[in-house]
């Protein structure tokens, strides 16, 4: 649900047209679904969730102790049957992506300059994670499946550059960012900095007081 509702969301961000429409005559809350990209974007978010916690099962258990090699061996085994196929599907979601974008934007991304050339990037990245994941999967390698996962999280780093583009391309006629005038608020930035080293903290710790009841 909260995949769907965030798509939704996202969409609606990169959609101005639509505003008036969900807006008048107000009807109470409702998803926004007259994107060609929802369905793919949606994918891309339920899939990629999934792999990452493929990865996350079949790995976080090398962080504890006293656990034998045969039962690191199975996780990882098992992670990586879950997060494999749900990165090949997230691939395919991508480029289902990019065929359901409007005809301009798409030819824009291939034609790779400029910023576009992030397009590719991001795409040869995801293709190495995929490998990666396959490599590890067959040959039960855990390293390889950590280097799969500093790829794909490069790609996802990658991948959210490409879409602000994407975005500002399309509300390009009724929105340019750089025509907004900058007025910095440092003491706010300070403030979010310091809670977000803050919140960093507390996951640490947390963390490691379930190792240590684990272990």
């Amino acid at each position: 649900l909260c995949a769907v509702i965030l798509s939704s969301n996202a969409t609606l961000l990169e959609t101005p047209t639509a505003w008036q429409s969900m807006r008048l005559p107000f009807q109470g809350v409702k998803l926004y679904h007259g994107d060609s990209t929802l369905l793919a974007r949606l994918l891309m978010a339920l899939t990629g969730m999934l792999s990452l916690g493929g990865l996350y099962y079949g790995l976080i258990p090398r962080l504890k102790s006293a656990i034998s090699e045969e039962a690191l061996a199975g996780a990882l085994s098992r992670g990586l049957s879950i997060a494999l196929p749900a990165a090949v599907v997230y691939g395919c979601a991508n480029l289902l992506f990019l065929f359901s974008l409007p005809e301009v934007i798409k030819k824009t991304l291939l034609a790779g300059s400029g910023e576009a050339l992030l397009f590719y990037v991001t795409a040869i990245i995801l293709i190495g994670a995929i490998v990666a994941l396959f490599v590890a999967f067959k040959g039960g390698k855990s390293s390889i499946a950590i280097g799969g996962l500093v790829l794909f999280f490069l790609h996802l780093f990658s991948l959210a550059a490409v879409r602000d583009y994407i975005r500002r391309l399309k509300i390009d006629e009724f929105f340019q960012v750089a025509k907004v005038p900058v007025n910095p608020q440092w003491d706010s930035f300070i403030l979010w900095a310091l809670v977000f080293v803050a919140g960093l903290a507390v996951v640490a710790y947390m963390v490691k007081l379930t190792m240590k009841e684990s272990n």
